[in-house]
């Protein structure tokens, strides 16, 4: 009984030790979208520069994200002011949110 125990500690620890390894390997993510990482990522990504911004004229976020492949946007009430966002690929998922410098841009309350 106490090998059996002793067993399983050593199981327990020994899985933590590989999740905390796989966890820090999720956070090393690149922190620009310029890094030569995210350059030869096989995903696609889309970068909505100063640029754009002001050749588009957009007058708020909304109306940048329009301008990106894969992306709705819907003006739920009609006035303006509550956005929902839809992602090709991503399908009623609870947990998916827009941010902007890790700010939500619409709350789904």
């Amino acid at each position: 009984m106490k090998v059996l125990k002793l067993l399983l500690i050593l199981s327990l620890s020994f899985s933590s030790i590989l999740n905390a390894k796989k966890n820090k390997d999720i956070n090393n993510a690149p922190t620009s979208w310029r890094s030569k990482k995210v350059k030869n990522h096989t995903g696609s990504r889309s970068v909505i520069s100063n640029k754009n911004l002001k050749e588009n004229a957009n007058q708020n976020i909304p109306q940048s994200l329009q301008n990106v492949p894969g992306i709705q946007v819907y003006d739920t009430l009609g006035t303006g002011t509550n956005f929902n966002y839809s992602v090709r690929g991503i399908r009623g998922l609870p947990n998916h949110s827009m941010r902007l410098n890790n700010i939500p841009l619409y709350s789904p309350y």
